[in-house]
């Protein structure tokens, strides 16, 4: 079987990108009909890439999440003590230059795409 060879031994396996996008895409909307009869004549080189894509996305989610965890466990003792209404430019000036050192390379290695998450708080 050539899934024995090495990877540079491999024939090329031809993957149409509009088909990965697709099912990486449907874990996000509903598919019409038409795109569900596309998804269905993927193959297992789509599938397996667009697996990988869809791995690859929740790890920088993942990441992400622990970033703005880290934000808020490093701002929350400073935000507990402010009067309500409070921005982060008050916080920044109490904590310690490790703290504002470790925020900066924080917020550095965060993507901004322009969403803003904020988790619901009981």
């Amino acid at each position: 079987m050539t899934e024995d060879l090495p990877q540079s031994h491999r024939p090329l396996t031809r993957i149409r990108t509009d088909v990965v996008v697709l099912l990486v895409e449907r874990a996000t909307r509903a598919l019409a009909a038409v795109e569900l009869a596309l998804a269905a004549t993927a193959t297992r080189a789509e599938l397996r890439a667009a697996a990988d894509i869809t791995a690859r996305l929740l790890d920088e989610e993942r990441e992400h999440i622990a970033g703005l965890t880290r934000i808020r466990e490093l701002t929350a003792p400073y935000f507990a003590t402010l009067p309500a209404g409070a921005t982060f430019g008050d916080v920044m000036p109490l904590m310690t230059d490790i703290e504002r050192t470790e925020l900066a390379a924080i917020t550095r290695d965060l993507p901004t795409d322009g969403d803003v998450i904020v988790p619901r708080t009981a």
